[in-house]
């Protein structure tokens, strides 16, 4: 969603005062003149550059003899230059030989300044061009031409000043002398530009291996380079660019005397001085940059090698890596087999005779790293905390491998949390613990949430706000699931149902009940490649918990998991069994946080082996009689809601089995080991990683008693209040979203995507209005199916991105909030914005797949590196194709089912490989906060009012920029025309969408805030662009609402503010109930 901060975004309704206008009197007044005017050189030579550059335009025009738009231009430029200019008072108004002393310093200095930005704009453009490669001859040709104008224009004011008419007056040899001239001092202009922006041209290629031991040898035998060396080298290098500027000023001066018309007898030797004093000032401050290269050359040369043999090296250990992962997978086929085949002890005794998988060395090249400096280790820190994802500090681990095995365990940690970035071309080499928990729920939970949804009642007008199934078909749902059939029930059900309808609940029954023993079958394969066995009942329900009963009388619970416990009646009742204080303490915490109590923290990980008396009972063994022990009182008395939170949490069970390990995470715990064990990692680093595992199971930093659930439950209203607050138009600013489906999957992809979007609107809107009738499920279309299919669209309990994405953390009033006509319908919005962007992937995809046996070299490149980031070959996505008759019927479950062979020798199913490529692509574009894609402090529950807001400007510079940027880098290494034709597009359109909606938002709020160039670029979400309010940004919008708080302290007194309370509420009610719109409507009045 476009929003990107309340400094920026939301400046009026905070009333925050912007830096621009706190300090604006600060630089710019500076020595005050007559009559009001004021001394500022640097800002009077943008003026003079607009009427250098738009003199030069007319003067083109004039030496053609025609009139043209470039006349109308320059006239223009040159008029807003001279406007620019009218309030400026320069301090030394004498020529350069009449100043005194130092006087003729600072007149030089002044001077200097006023030409500042000619100068900036021709070194500019050399540096452009020569970190764009175009060699020293591009770059001094595109100096050249740019300079070539402004010269065009000092000239010609010499020649038509000394010949008294204008240019289009001039005959022909005057024209030439005119063109020669400036020819001649563009020649000498060029030199020092070039001089600067040589440090930035790229060198030429040599031999690899000749390339990688000079490198190697550099860093071998670095020494740094003092402060005082570097100091020096600098300063001769700029004092050298600034004196031949001096020379050339002066002779530049002399040459267009000398070629006009009066040849040279106008010529002022005071004014050549003064210019060349000025080009001594301005080329040693420009020479800086150069004099800057020059002093650091040796780190950055050092610098340059290192990322070179870290290229190398890491390119190595990927092939090694993937050696060692080929054995890896033959030696996990052979322990499959012998699981199917054996069991017992003939299993262990064979299991015992598999050879074990032998580690594989690469060609690595060693070198001594160069130490990193204060500023470097601040940079990532800061980086790190503020704008990183939690998963770089792994990709950073990769330098510190050294064989193929430490480059598999860490890698494939990584690649447990996160999956292979869009755009990089690195392969994915397993699927992460988020896509194989959303590829479980398409498995699990969307078929029953089918189910519940079909008989769900509802309110007309109110879409699925406040539904739910009634009662007696909910309660009959359940006895069906236990086959404990109440005959009296039953016959009300068919009567109140007809017996058509009737019958069709019992179906849904019986395919629940199919669903329940895939479940089991699922589980049973996962946990026993790690040794564990399902416990497992037929026909048992597994109830969910009512929290707030266990909140109403925790001890009472607490007794409940014990050996014993006294019932309402008075009767002692067997309890669960568990000894442990501390474990029935944690399933306590987990219940009242909301949290699965099966899922351990990484912190109970590792002290379960320390721990004596009964441990505490699985996700596993909730089917078995121990947990059917605790009394109706704490359990769901909704069976269907029990059954969607079930499913659910087996989804997120399965998941973590296949991710981490079933057994206590032990397949993570042996990787990060292993990776201490070889220094790869250090202790630091690996407590990252459990905090990062605790942090997707979204047990990170969960309250473990009342006093903490009590601080977060007043964060959330808190963080719910400045929502409601100052986010009613959310909505508006996300307009800009569906401009980046071009840039992912391109223009022609996403218009043919746009006629299944008018239909999708159409039918989300009489959805909202009418969500269907008890057994007749809600109005549909092929959008919405295919979002569901990946996980999106689902009960809202199941998806939490726009609270987290505005609120910091899970909220269910912000929920409500953005499925109303206060928040502007944001929900729905987004699953439409999530449903353009799946059928625009899609259309891309069987585009693709229909053009396999005719693609062109590019596109079939461009194809293979999107494959490698989904962990396919061409000839996996071939297989897939063929698998669906030629087609990608996406929603028939009989393609995703489908069972290939990959081109390894692996088998998996189209749904394996499909579905998480779907969902990147819509996640690339619709963002959503995770764990894994921001800082690892914004899953921090205590921070949630300092997250507040940030994570779309986070998630935007981590994706969607980074793609961009990759896109248009001219040193990219695959070269993607279409992709930067894409790109520029989805650029141009984000920011007129983005322009748009702050027009829109400003018209609603009667703001005249004048709108400037940094303001576009923020709206569309780069991180701190346009920011204008520290506080409310590093702080969040409630620290920016303190902040304004004491400005109106100081501004009107305690009095005046208090006052102001009773307006602030009632304003914050209309904004919650009637939204933004509504609040700004009551505002006029």
């Amino acid at each position: 969603m476009a929003i990107f901060g309340f400094g920026q975004e939301e400046e009026e309704q905070l009333g925050i005062a912007s830096l621009g206008d706190s300090f604006s009197g600060i630089g710019t007044d500076g020595f005050s003149g007559l009559a009001g005017k004021k001394n500022d050189p640097l800002a009077t030579s943008w003026d003079n550059f607009k009427i250098q550059f738009g003199g030069s335009l007319q003067t083109v025009d004039d030496i053609l003899g025609t009139s043209t738009f470039l006349s109308d231009w320059g006239n223009k430029l040159e008029d807003s230059g001279e406007l620019g200019k009218e309030d400026y008072q320069p301090i030394y108004e004498t020529s350069f030989l009449e100043a005194e002393g130092w006087d003729k310093v600072g007149w030089a200095l002044e001077r200097a300044s006023e030409n500042a930005a000619s100068m900036g704009a021709t070194v500019a453009a050399s540096v452009a061009a020569a970190v764009a490669g175009l060699g020293v001859g591009g770059t001094i040709a595109t100096a050249g031409l740019f300079r070539g104008l402004l010269n065009l224009d000092d000239v010609g004011r010499t020649h038509v000043e000394n010949a008294g008419k204008e240019v289009k007056d001039f005959d022909a040899g005057e024209k030439a002398n005119l063109l020669f001239a400036t020819a001649l001092n563009t020649a000498l202009d060029s030199i020092a530009p070039g001089k600067v922006a040589k440090g930035f041209t790229p060198g030429s290629q040599i031999d690899v291996k000749e390339q990688l031991t000079k490198w190697a040898s550099k860093l071998n035998n670095y020494e740094k380079t003092q402060f005082a060396n570097a100091f020096f080298t600098g300063l001769k290098k700029s004092t050298a660019i600034g004196l031949y500027e001096a020379g050339t000023e002066g002779t530049q001066n002399i040459i267009a005397e000398l070629t006009s018309k009066t040849r040279g007898k106008d010529l002022s030797w005071d004014e050549t001085l003064g210019q060349s004093a000025a080009g001594l000032a301005g080329g040693t401050s420009f020479g800086t940059i150069s004099g800057y290269r020059d002093a650091t050359q040796n780190r950055r040369e050092a610098k340059q090698a290192q990322r070179g043999l870290d290229a190398y090296n890491l390119g190595e250990l990927q092939k090694a890596g993937d050696d060692f992962a080929t054995g890896v997978k033959d030696y996990d086929k052979q322990y499959q087999e012998l699981l199917d085949k054996y069991e017992g002890p003939e299993l262990d005794a064979k299991i015992k005779e598999l050879i074990p998988v032998e580690d594989v060395i690469p060609e690595r090249v060693d070198f001594t790293r160069l130490p990193k400096t204060q500023f470097e280790n601040l940079k990532t820190g800061t980086t790190d905390f503020l704008l990183n994802r939690s998963t770089d500090m792994i990709e950073r681990q990769r330098a510190n491998t050294k064989t193929g095995e430490a480059y598999y365990r860490l890698n494939r940690t990584l690649r447990r949390f996160a999956p292979a970035e869009s755009g990089t071309g690195e392969f994915q080499s397993e699927l992460s613990f988020n896509s194989l928990k959303n590829l479980n729920i398409s498995d699990f939970v969307v078929p029953f949430a089918n189910i519940k949804d079909k008989w769900e009642s509802s309110y007309p007008m109110v879409g699925k706000m406040g539904s739910k199934v009634g009662q007696n078909i909910d309660k009959y749902f359940g006895q069906g699931m236990e086959k404990k059939i109440d005959p009296a029930l039953a016959s009300e059900v068919r009567k109140q149902l007809g017996e058509k309808k009737f019958k069709e609940l019992n179906d849904d029954i019986k395919s629940t009940r199919k669903n329940y023993d895939n479940v089991y079958k699922t589980l049973s394969k996962t946990l026993g490649k790690d040794g564990l066995e399902v416990g497992y009942q037929k026909d048992y329900l597994t109830r969910g918990w009512n929290r707030e009963a266990v909140e109403a009388n925790p001890q009472r619970f607490l007794d409940t998991l014990g050996e014993s416990y006294i019932d309402s009646d008075g009767k002692k009742q067997k309890g669960v069994g568990i000894t442990d204080d501390a474990i029935k303490q944690d399933i306590l915490n987990a219940v009242l946080n909301g949290q699965d109590p099966s899922v351990l923290t990484s912190e109970q990980i590792r002290n379960s082996d320390n721990r004596t008396g009964v441990d505490r009972p699985s996700f596993e063994k909730q089917r078995d009689a121990r947990f059917s022990r605790i009394p109706d009182e704490f359990r769901s008395n909704s069976p269907m809601t029990s059954i969607n939170d079930y499913l659910m949490n087996a989804s997120t069970r399965i998941a973590s089995a296949q991710a981490f390990g079933s057994n206590k995470a032990n397949r993570l715990n042996e990787d990060i080991n292993y990776l201490l064990e070889n220094k790869v990692i250090g202790n630091k680093d690996a407590q990252q990683m459990w905090d990062l595992y605790d942090a997707v199971h979204h047990t990170f930093k969960r309250p473990q008693d009342d006093a903490g659930r009590a601080r977060q439950d007043l964060m959330r209203k808190v963080a719910a209040a400045a929502t409601f607050k100052y986010l009613g138009m959310a909505t508006i600013s996300s307009i800009t979203e569906p401009a980046w489906i071009i840039q992912r999957n391109g223009i022609v992809n996403t218009l043919k995507a746009a006629p299944a979007m008018a239909v999708h609107a159409l039918a989300g809107i009489k959805r909202s209005l009418y969500s269907g009738g008890v057994g007749k499920g809600a109005t549909s279309n092929f959008a919405r199916d295919l979002i569901r299919l990946t996980g999106f669209a689902l009960d809202p309990r199941n998806t939490e991105r726009t609270e987290k994405m505005f609120a910091g953390d899970a909220n269910k009033w912000v929920n409500v909030f953005f499925r109303m006509p206060a928040g502007l319908f944001l929900t729905q919005y987004t699953n439409f914005v999530r449903g353009w962007a799946a059928t625009a992937a899609l259309k891309r995809i069987e585009s693709e797949a229909k053009a396999l046996k005719r693609m062109k070299p590019a596109r079939r490149r461009r194809l293979e590196a999107e494959l490698k980031e989904n962990g396919m070959t061409i000839e996996d996505f071939a297989s897939i194709y063929r698998a669906g008759g030629n087609k990608i019927d996406i929603i028939n479950d009989d393609f995703l089912n489908t069972v290939i062979t990959k081109s390894d020798g692996t088998q998996t199913r189209v749904r394996d490989l499909m579905l998480p490529w779907m969902r990147k692509m819509v996640t690339d574009v619709a963002l959503e906060p995770l764990a894994t894609n921001r800082p690892l402090w914004m899953s921090n529950p205590d921070y949630q009012l300092f997250s507040q807001l940030k994570s779309f400007p986070i998630l935007f510079g981590n994706t969607i920029a980074k793609r961009a940027i990759r896109k248009l880098n001219p040193k990219s290494c695959t070269a993607d025309l279409m992709g930067q034709m894409s790109t520029l597009a989805a650029i141009g359109t984000a920011l007129g969408a983005a322009a748009l909606a702050m027009a829109i938002k400003d018209e609603i709020r009667g703001s005249d805030y004048e709108r400037g160039p940094l303001d576009l670029v923020g709206a569309i979400g780069i991180p701190l662009v346009g920011e204008t309010s520290l506080a409310a940004y590093m702080g969040g919008p409630v620290v920016g609402t303190l902040d304004d708080f004491i400005a109106s302290l100081y501004g009107e007194g305690l009095a005046g503010t208090m006052a102001k309370g009773p307006e602030e509420f009632f304003d914050l009610i209309l904004r919650a109930s009637v939204g933004a719109l509504g609040a700004e409507a009551v505002g006029d009045d």
